[in-house]
């Protein structure tokens, strides 16, 4: 294989992703590569594939932090927006962001549909065994429901410290939070943890002591990192 669209084509037919998960898929239009994310890309060629060979197929984050997450390429399906009709009392609102303005609402049309996104990404993993990998995975959803967890990586989480000046605007501080065990079956495919990317991840467990985390003796998972508190407070 070439490069990433080679990848996902063979691997995940774009048919198959518009059919499943996709609202109203019977006005799908489809799905375009979005470029921006391109350059991120690794080619395939200098990769090397590997199945997690350890009995028991959980992967726990080598760490909690997302410093060694990387984007790779991204998706993005549109739907045939006049096709979408009956404005705000359709069934279609959910998937249309902006109606035309007609005094009957079967003459109603979209304007605006709302786009889907796939996104692929990568992270580092280790096995119940001890072997390190670089797991790649998807997250696929609606253009409006984009937050700022969306694209955090498998097995990760962070939470919006409580102690900033910030809460209650719509500035966020946040924090690292801890870690939880993800199946092989949610990734789709795995190669070696580069020595980079091993480096990594003794740098960031370095910090991740600093910051109050450290991996449990018997679960291997970390817990929540403590949330700053302003001095003076």
């Amino acid at each position: 294989m070439k490069n990433w669209k080679a990848f996902l084509l063979l691997s995940l037919p774009l048919v198959s992703w518009a059919q499943s998960g996709v609202p109203h898929p019977q006005y799908f239009k489809g799905w375009k590569f979005d470029s921006s994310y391109e350059a991120y890309g690794r080619d395939l060629k200098t990769l090397s594939k590997v199945e997690i060979t350890c009995e028991n197929k959980t992967l726990l984050p080598t760490h909690p932090q997302q410093g060694t997450k990387k984007y790779h390429l991204a998706i993005t399906g549109e739907y045939n927006s006049h096709q979408l009709k009956g404005g705000e009392q359709s069934a279609y609102n959910d998937i249309c962001m902006i109606w035309t303005n007609h005094a009957k609402p079967e003459q109603r049309y979209c304007l605006r549909s709302k786009t889907i996104k796939v996104v692929v990404l990568s992270d580092l993993y280790q096995d119940t065994c001890g072997n390190t990998y670089r797991g790649y995975f998807k997250k696929k959803f609606l253009n409006t429901d984009e937050t700022m967890g969306t694209l955090v990586s498998l097995g990760k989480t962070f939470y919006e410290n409580p102690y900033s000046e910030f809460v209650g605007t719509s500035l966020v501080e946040t924090y690292v939070g801890g870690t939880y065990p993800m199946k092989a079956s949610e990734f789709l495919y795995f190669s070696k943890a580069s020595p980079e990317d091993l480096l990594q991840i003794q740098d960031s467990l370095v910090l991740a002591k600093k910051n109050g985390q450290f991996r449990h003796p018997e679960t291997g998972l970390f817990n929540d990192a403590i949330p700053k508190k302003p001095r003076g407070r």
